[in-house]
């Protein structure tokens, strides 16, 4: 992360045993190739992208979403893979790649993955600002809102809904998470204190 134009940079830093013994330790452990998958030799990052277990996807997404804009491009083919790969339990990761990089292809990750998960759309804006997200997703999201209770929480919020949902966990955590200041003050005190 140092070199973010370079992100091999770090390799000619060491000595060829030192960077043979590393790599190494990173082969017999997978699971943390998704946390540097981002400044590995190419032929790693091949090698290692789909061996990445979905639970350890968001570390990648989160690794990538931190990354410069050179080095994300460097990967443009990975990340096109592991975007593909990406499952709900990614969304909120998936999302804050989206909103670094500003990738269509993430946006239509996080799209597809919302139309048949919209339950999980509090991920998407606990991830991102309401403002951050692309205008597909919003659209999903506030499309969702009559069958969906976590959907009409955001749509409520968002003005869009006259109605508040039933009060859940999880259109708690949509609510809060996407309320604007003018909403939260224009609701009687009692509906503020539930």
């Amino acid at each position: 992360m140092a070199t973010p134009n370079d992100p091999m940079a770090w390799m000619d830093d060491l000595t060829p045993a030192e960077r043979d013994r590393l790599l190494d330790a990173l082969i017999a452990a997978p699971d943390d190739v998704a946390y540097c998958l981002l400044w590995l030799p190419e032929e790693l990052v091949t090698m290692h992208a789909v061996c990445i277990d979905a639970p350890f996807l968001a570390s990648a997404f989160d690794s990538y979403a931190g990354a410069s804009p050179v080095a994300r491009d460097c990967h443009v083919d990975i990340l096109s893979s592991l975007m593909y790969r990406a499952e709900r339990n990614n969304l909120d990761a998936l999302t804050r790649l989206a909103a670094a990089s500003h990738m269509d292809a993430a946006w239509t990750a996080v799209a597809q993955i919302l139309r048949t998960a919209p339950n999980h759309a509090d991920r998407v804006v606990r991830a991102a600002p309401w403002d951050a997200l692309h205008p597909d997703v919003q659209t999903i999201i506030l499309s969702a809102a009559d069958p969906n209770d976590v959907c009409a929480a955001i749509a409520f919020v968002r003005s869009v809904r006259g109605d508040a949902p039933w009060i859940t966990y999880l259109t708690a955590r949509a609510f809060f998470a996407a309320v604007t200041p003018a909403v939260w003050t224009a609701l009687p005190k009692e509906r503020q204190h539930t």
